[in-house]
């Protein structure tokens, strides 16, 4: 899993208080469709990283260092919360160039509706059950994405040995991704193993965002 420790910082933390505070929460990466209102305008955009105390949003728009705004967070499973962020740090456009980061503004979670918190623990207890469920995935750049999310990945077997890469992988196997023109086979070799749910067509998915959500279903069944 890719961790930033500099890319969230955690509730209301300032100054040199940063370092030590920022071993209490883990961060996990993420892709959360999020929107946050600035000058009564809301835009879509995505949260890179969470914390049970703040998050880092990919955009270009500046935010001066302890403005507060509203942020509407989509936590797949539980639903959208209305949530007060202060402005921690930024990273503008030429400078996440130079360091070949995304630019964007760690946000503190300053406050969040009744429920909220108790829905952000359960939802980073389960990003934290991805490393321990491998995910079989065709295609190094989606492999990739899926293993920045936090989930074990491994290639995808043909078919015909679909069952023994399954049954010898050391962590549980909770889905498979495969490309559209290949379902009929993946389908019949997975019903045959008594588990058709594990096969996800990545033609069937969106956006990223939504394949993940459809891996983190088997997840949630798996845990």
């Amino acid at each position: 899993m890719n961790l930033h420790v500099d890319d969230v910082r955690c509730l209301k933390v300032m100054g040199e208080d940063a370092t030590r505070a920022s071993r209490e929460y883990e961060r996990h990466r993420v892709a959360l469709t999020v929107r946050y209102g600035k000058a009564r305008d809301f835009v879509v955009d995505y949260a890179e990283n969470l914390s049970s105390g703040g998050l880092f949003v990919r955009t270009d728009q500046p935010f001066e260092r302890g403005e507060l705004i509203d942020i509407v967070l989509d936590l797949p499973g539980f639903g959208e919360f209305e949530i007060k962020a202060s402005a921690a740090h930024s990273i503008a456009p030429d400078a996440a160039a130079d360091l070949g980061r995304s630019p964007g503004t760690g946000f503190s979670i300053v406050d969040g509706p009744t429920g909220f918190f108790d829905a952000l623990h359960i939802y980073l207890v389960r990003l934290g059950k991805r490393r321990e469920c491998t995910v079989l995935v065709a295609g190094e750049e989606l492999r990739a994405a899926v293993g920045d999310a936090g989930y074990l990945v491994a290639p995808l077997p043909p078919p015909n040995k679909l069952f023994k890469v399954i049954a010898l992988n050391e962590e549980p196997v909770i889905a498979a991704v495969v490309p559209g023109g290949y379902m009929n086979e993946y389908m019949t070799a997975a019903t045959a193993m008594g588990t058709p749910e594990i096969i996800k067509v990545i033609d069937h998915y969106g956006t990223f965002g939504d394949l993940l959500m459809a891996i983190d279903e088997e997840l949630i069944v798996a845990i």
